[in-house]
């Protein structure tokens, strides 16, 4: 086990914060990444945090642009 010697990190420890421990937290809704880092070995983790409140299926339908 290399925990102890993997370096931690959080894109936006405004949504999901790291300890140096590996220990996650979370911050508030949103989404993120965490790497963790070991001599060349890089890994990702996304962390999805969901909103307390449900969003209308109709309103993700609704086409705003050209590109929708």
């Amino acid at each position: 086990d290399v925990t102890w010697l993997a370096k931690f990190a959080s894109n936006d420890a405004g949504v999901v914060d790291v300890s140096p421990t590996g220990l996650v937290q979370i911050v508030r809704q949103g989404e993120t990444a965490i790497r963790v880092m070991f001599e060349d070995a890089v890994e990702i983790v996304t962390f999805t945090v969901p909103y307390e409140a449900e969003v209308e299926p109709a309103r993700l339908a609704q086409k705003n642009n050209f590109i929708d």
